[in-house]
């Protein structure tokens, strides 16, 4: 029987990666949304085996050598998600990250590795980190705009944002996701747009949830993105995907519209109105 952690079980399991993100946001002021990358990074490093126990090692090191290590992964980060591999950036040293290391890493280690990895980092962002690092990431954010942080500075390039795409207007069907719900484990809409938003952007045009009775809990709905090419990254070419939001899964995949059928052709037997007889 799957059993579904609660909030405080799932923290206490995760306080490692709970102690790092708090280093990272409120002892060095990174951007939270970065630094939750940052760790699904380091969770796939160490998970490649390649870096034994990284984010613990991590933890007990002088804040300016975990500042280095962040600076680092942001590189590798650029490099999987948004940058075209350019010969000479191998040259460019990942010191900190190699001196972790069990392989002689390298930036073409990252490229090489780029789709296994950004398909595992998202996993780890919307089935772990989301909903490990909620409460924290929201002190962060309300810290920062308390603070009033200049927008040049507030306004970090998203990793995993993909950067602002050519719009092609495409019908509404074609960039449709349909989205389903446990029974007992109610998801508002409000949840599955923060969501969505706080991995993949400003993407979402619209959320149409089932239209149930007040006391009812809605079984699935349907989303709507900005573009067909959003879609694909969400499901990332399965036809199903699996995310927790909050604690809760759903399960995501393409909609499928029900075309109309084609009138019946002139002369069949179904076309023929009341009274009249059919064709010979």
């Amino acid at each position: 029987m799957n059993t579904i952690m609660s909030d405080e079980e799932l923290n206490l399991f995760h306080h490692i990666d709970r102690a790092l993100y708090t280093i990272l946001v409120f002892n060095l002021f990174r951007d939270p949304i970065e630094s939750m990358y940052v760790l699904s990074l380091f969770l796939w490093l160490e998970r490649q085996a390649c870096c034994f126990d990284l984010i613990n090692n991590i933890l007990p090191l002088p804040l300016t050598v975990v500042n280095m290590l962040a600076d680092e992964a942001v590189v590798c980060l650029n490099l999987i998600t948004k940058a075209p591999f350019d010969a000479s950036s191998s040259n460019i040293d990942i010191l900190m990250i190699r001196a972790f290391s069990r392989r002689d890493i390298s930036l073409s280690y990252f490229h090489d590795n780029k789709d296994d990895a950004f398909e595992k980092m998202a996993k780890y962002v919307a089935n772990i980190y989301i909903r490990v690092l909620k409460d924290l990431m929201e002190r962060a954010i309300e810290r920062n705009n308390n603070l009033l942080i200049p927008a040049d500075v507030a306004e970090i390039p998203r990793p995993f944002d993909m950067g602002r795409e050519a719009v092609v207007k495409v019908h509404p069907d074609d960039r449709t996701m349909f989205v389903t719900f446990s029974k007992g484990y109610p998801v508002s809409k409000e949840e599955v747009i923060e969501f969505f938003t706080t991995i993949y952007g400003e993407c979402i045009e619209s959320v149409q949830m089932q239209d149930v009775q007040a006391n009812e809990q809605p079984l699935f709905a349907r989303i709507v993105v900005n573009s067909a090419s959003k879609v694909e990254l969400i499901l990332q070419g399965a036809e199903k995907m699996k995310f927790t939001i909050n604690g809760k899964h759903v399960w995501v995949r393409k909609f499928v519209p029900k075309r109309p059928r084609s009138p019946p052709a002139l002369g069949h037997p179904l076309a023929t109105g009341p009274g009249s007889l059919p064709p010979p």
